[in-house]
């Protein structure tokens, strides 16, 4: 059982991504609070990384309950100078958007709908690690009891 339904989400999200055909990334999901060019440079790619990145906020509730807006940043991974035909990696961001995108999500019954954000198409400071990394930031809303 999660600590908390963030974590739920991201049990959600990661269980989801693996169930994908992302080309043999399904044993390469990774969770990271942020990312690092040792750790970076040193996993399996092309993988996916999930992260808690973004802005979380209250968006309203009631006496009994706060809605929530939760990130997820969902990031394709691949070493620059390996980097495959760009079809692969557009196909892999529309699986994941289509999975996600104004969806509820399995096994987490707080979780009212996941929306896409605006995102780069390439996060720029992996680029300084010639590390590719492709972004696809969601928010997520849920309904949490107050206790």
């Amino acid at each position: 059982m999660a600590d908390s339904i963030h974590e739920e989400i991201l049990d959600a999200y990661e269980t989801t991504i693996r169930a994908l055909n992302l080309d043999g990334t399904q044993q390469h999901v990774y969770r990271r609070m942020a990312l690092s060019e040792t750790w970076t440079l040193n996993i399996v790619k092309p993988c996916v990384v999930i992260m808690p990145a973004g802005i979380e906020s209250i968006i309203g509730g009631t006496t009994q309950q706060d809605d929530l807006w939760y990130p997820v940043t969902v990031l394709v991974v691949d070493n620059e100078s390996t980097a495959e035909p760009i079809g692969k990696y557009l196909k892999w961001r529309k699986l994941i958007r289509k999975a996600f995108h104004e969806k509820r999500l399995s096994g987490v019954t707080e979780v009212m709908t996941s929306l896409l954000q605006p995102s780069p198409s390439i996060e720029p400071e992996l680029l300084k690690w010639q590390v590719l990394g492709m972004p696809l930031a969601f928010q997520v809303q849920a309904e949490e009891i107050r206790t």
